[in-house]
């Protein structure tokens, strides 16, 4: 499992280096990485979440009128 998560860690990183690339040579800004802010109240060394529904998908930022 450990592997695995290295593996798709790698994948990942090497899709948004290459967003990044791509945006830059259409002459394009990429967008700035906000910083890491943890839950107050949380320990920050938790790791990923390995349970319930948080991270589990895209989030809908729709708002209905």
């Amino acid at each position: 499992m450990d592997a695995a998560h290295h593996r798709m860690e790698r994948l990942l990183m090497r899709a948004i280096q290459g967003n990044i690339q791509a945006t830059m040579a259409r002459g394009e800004q990429p967008l700035p990485i906000p910083p890491f802010s943890p839950v107050p109240g949380e320990d920050a060394d938790q790791g990923a979440v390995t349970s319930g529904t948080q991270g589990a998908g895209p989030l809908d930022t729709t708002q209905d009128p």
